[in-house]
Parts: C-alpha cells; sequence; structure tokens
C-alpha cells in the first residue's frame, strides 16, 4: 500500500488513464450526465475499467484490497453549473432499499434510490477515486485535500475548517488522466470556478465492507 495513502489520506496516480480511456470516459460524461452533479448506478458502459483488471479497478485494489465499486458520481462543473462546497467528510453511502438497521441513520432518498451514514467500520473499509478528465487548477475549482485529516476519524461539520486548516493543504492541480484516491475519512473543499475551462470529473466509490442483510449496495456486482 501507497505510504502517502496511510500518512496523507490520498495518493496521486499521474497520467493513469490511456488517451483512448480518457476519450471514452468524456464521450460517456458528456453523452449520459448533463447536470452538475449526477449519481449512477447504471456502469455497464465503463464497468471494464472499474473492475480488478481495469485501469482504475487495479488502482483501487492495490490500496483496498477485495474492494469492489459501489457508488459512481459525475461531477461537471462550470460557469453555468457552478457551486462551491466547505470543508466536509462524505460519510454516507448508497443502498439499493431502505431498512431501519442499528448504525445506520441520516436516511435520504436522492435519484431513486437511498443513502444514509453507516457505522465508522464501514467507512474504514473504503476509499473513493476521482477520474479527472479535464485539467483541473484553483481557477476552475479543483478539489482540495487536507492532508492527514483522516486520522482525526468522524470529524463534527462545525469542526470542520478548524481541523482542515491545522492540517497541509494539497491544491488538487492535476491533468486529464490524473488519478486520486482519497480515504473517505479525508477533509476536502473546493471553490467556485472562475474560468471558462471544463472540469469534469467522475468518483467511483469502493468498499470492502459487507453490507447486513437485508442491505445492499446500490450498485449491483
Amino acid at each position: 500500500m501507497s505510504t502517502d495513502f496511510v500518512t496523507k489520506g490520498y495518493h496521486w496516480a499521474r497520467q493513469a488513464l490511456s488517451p483512448a480511456e480518457l476519450l471514452r470516459l468524456a464521450n460517456w460524461v458528456d453523452k449520459n450526465h448533463g447536470g452538475a452533479g449526477t449519481r449512477h448506478v447504471r456502469i455497464d458502459s465503463i464497468k471494464d475499467l472499474l473492475a480488478p483488471t481495469g485501469t482504475v479497478g487495479a488502482f483501487a485494489d492495490k490500496l483496498l484490497p477485495a474492494g469492489r465499486p459501489v457508488r459512481v458520481t459525475v461531477f461537471n462543473k462550470s460557469n453555468d453549473q457552478n457551486w462551491l462546497v466547505p470543508w466536509h467528510q462524505d460519510r454516507v453511502i448508497a443502498v439499493r432499499h431502505r431498512h431501519d438497521l442499528a448504525g445506520f441513520s441520516a436516511w435520504t432518498k436522492q435519484d431513486d434510490y437511498w443513502h444514509c451514514e453507516p457505522p465508522i467500520e464501514a467507512i474504514k473499509k473504503s476509499l473513493f477515486i476521482r477520474m479527472h478528465l479535464d485539467d483541473l487548477t484553483i481557477e476552475n475549482g479543483a478539489m482540495q485535500l487536507a492532508s492527514a485529516s483522516h486520522l482525526n476519524g468522524f470529524v463534527p461539520a462545525g469542526s470542520a475548517r478548524e481541523v482542515a486548516e491545522g492540517c497541509e493543504i494539497d491544491a488538487g492541480e492535476c491533468k486529464a488522466g490524473d488519478l486520486l484516491a482519497c480515504n473517505s475519512l479525508i477533509l476536502h473543499r473546493s471553490g467556485k470556478s472562475k474560468s471558462n475551462a471544463r472540469r469534469r470529473t467522475i468518483r467511483i466509490d469502493y468498499s470492502a465492507f459487507d453490507l447486513p442483510e437485508p442491505l445492499e449496495w446500490a450498485i449491483e456486482r
């Protein structure tokens, strides 16, 4: 496992996607995802890239053996579709149906399937990978990372900024084709784009946690 991933909570794989893979993913996003942020469970057309033998899946498998893709989110930030996100942790999972089990809380339904906060054991057995389809800079809203903030465990929303500002900050600038793997507890944020440049990013959540029955991950195996 990467030393960076353990100590900092994230690890870059620069220029990991081939030009052909990058074009394929960009076409998939442009064809299927016109909105600013879209949660997606129908991944058949890119499933081979996410599997352990694919470029993205192999990267995930080195950091989280036995992990499987469980959620996909596409971000398409531009001047017309623009937003900022303050310092926060992503502590929710996507499941097919709601079942009120101990340890699973804060249920919401988004894009036709359910999200909830699972026990911390589930978060500790997960990571997310960002696939960058365009160059990212501070000017077009790159995602910034608070290095080593994952070592704090769950951080209350009201304390997120204070904790993050006590960490070394990675500006998140990268090139199209770069992959970024993050511990699911890392604090991160992004500003509004101040540029006409596109900012298409695909986020894949991987988990090695077995959900208790009858819960099922939103993405089928």
